[in-house]
């Protein structure tokens, strides 16, 4: 009577929902729920901007600026409402997945979720919202503070003089 409470006990079982462990998995959530705020932000703002759209007078060409602003409005919400969609699809489709991963883990008897992973998950998010657009002004800062002596390829390092052909300076 003893051992069969520790036999039991001690069976190795797989999780049912392994895919709360993974990290990927709760970033793509967060992202979602980041999408949802927008959508609601931006719903929001769309229906302060039909109000203002009501509110202009006729006649005084303020009608296309205000009309411009709610499209403008309206492309943002579509927009937040496709990226939300975009996660749902996500989120089903890692959660999937991430419960084939976890069993062929669990089978072999190998550690999972693999922190590899992650981190080539994170490098290429960091990369994907890296700036696209280089300022030439915040370069030429950068390369001025870089080098102080304004040659380039030096590190603030003295340039040696140049001697001439003559042996004069």
């Amino acid at each position: 009577m003893l051992f069969l409470p520790l036999l039991l006990l001690s069976c190795n079982k797989p999780e049912p929902n392994p895919e709360i462990r993974d990290p990927i998995y709760q970033e793509f959530r967060t992202q979602q729920d980041l999408a949802k705020k927008a959508i609601a932000e931006a719903e929001k703002t769309l229906i302060e901007k039909k109000s203002d759209l009501d509110k202009v007078k006729p006649q005084t060409g303020q009608i296309k600026y205000a009309q411009k602003r709610l499209w403008d409005t309206q492309r943002t919400l579509d927009s937040l409402i496709q990226q939300e969609k975009y996660w749902t699809v996500r989120i089903k489709e890692r959660e999937q997945t991430a419960r084939a991963e976890y069993l062929k883990s669990f089978k072999d008897g190998k550690t999972w979720p693999d922190p590899k992973e992650f981190q080539e998950y994170s490098t290429e998010k960091r990369l994907r919202e890296a700036r696209l657009q280089w300022d030439a002004k915040e370069r030429i800062e950068k390369f001025k503070i870089d080098n102080p002596t304004g040659a380039p390829g030096s590190k603030g390092a003295p340039q040696p003089k140049s001697t001439t052909s003559d042996g004069g300076e």
